[in-house]
């Protein structure tokens, strides 16, 4: 799994790369809180988590999802899935999960959306 932190503006990606499951959970989660905090100390208020196009996702990265968007909600950010990976965009829909969250394949229509 291949992850990243970077700021644009008022804005944070937290960037997943490979395999969204049990197994990478406990790291996801952790690179998300850490992310979360230098939100808070920098003032950024929209929370993008970025699936790039190699990546697939279980139910428990699913779950993982949804823990990701109480802890922004929480925290009183705004959030939004920026997906390039067809498999996991197949997975959400089936999911229903676009139902709940702002997900889009375009980053600057993605954060116009969720402003």
């Amino acid at each position: 799994m291949k992850t990243g932190i970077r700021f644009d503006d008022k804005v944070c990606v937290v960037s997943l790369d490979g395999q969204i499951n049990i197994t990478t959970q406990t790291d996801i989660k952790n690179l998300v809180n850490s992310a979360i905090d230098q939100m808070t100390r920098l003032k950024k208020k929209v929370f993008i988590l970025e699936i790039t196009k190699g990546s697939h996702i279980t139910s428990s990265g699913i779950k993982l999802v949804f823990d990701i968007h109480a802890l922004c909600v929480e925290a009183d950010l705004k959030f939004g899935i920026l997906n390039q990976s067809d498999t996991v965009k197949s997975v959400f829909k089936l999911s229903g999960l676009e139902n709940y969250m702002v997900i889009h394949g375009d980053y600057d229509t993605l954060v116009k959306l969720v402003r």
